[in-house]
């Protein structure tokens, strides 16, 4: 290879000038866009983590996972489809725990299913609402927890923890629907 009587002897390949071998240049340039995003996903995961799960002896005036697994565990102990006697005893259940939550309970019913519960939290002064809704039947061969046992169990540790704090102005309203 000829080298150009043009170049300087301070330029020609291999030599120690700044900016270095375009070759490393580019190898570095490479590793930094793959390893920067993931360094920035790992920091951005370790600030915004979840905070732990707090358990069942909790304060009263948060909301736990442990009491909200309590009523899961009820919910979800076997399938209890839409028009079963275990659906009946689930919508008990709830109907029970809104009750002690001091929330106004209703249960829609007719000669049929679906029979709905729908509760109320008056706000001290009310010009609207919130809803708040889930349904608590299960499919006939799943107990639901994931569909949507888990979503009603949370809403009742949700309102009990409602009712436990400052007094809300506007109403909130829950509705657990039968048959989705």
């Amino acid at each position: 290879m000829q080298r150009s009587p043009d170049i300087p002897d301070s330029l020609e390949k291999g030599s120690h000038v700044p900016g270095g071998d375009p070759q490393r240049r580019v190898s570095a340039q490479t590793a930094a866009v793959f390893v920067c995003p993931i360094l920035l996903v790992l920091i951005a995961a370790y600030c915004e983590r979840l905070p732990a799960p707090l358990p069942a002896d909790a304060p009263p005036d948060v909301f736990s996972a442990g009491r909200a697994m309590e009523h899961l565990e009820v919910i979800a102990r076997e399938p209890h489809p839409m028009g079963s006697r275990r659906n009946a005893e689930v919508r008990d259940y709830l109907v029970a725990q809104l009750r002690r939550a001091g929330l106004e309970v209703q249960v829609q019913d007719s000669d049929a299913p679906p029979e709905n519960v729908v509760a109320r939290l008056e706000g001290t002064a009310s010009t609207g609402a919130i809803l708040l809704m889930a349904h608590y039947d299960s499919v006939p061969d799943s107990p639901g927890a994931c569909d949507n046992g888990g979503s009603v169990a949370g809403l009742l540790e949700m309102v009990r923890v409602l009712n436990e704090g400052q007094a809300l102005e506007n109403d909130v309203l829950v509705l657990l629907t039968d048959g989705e």
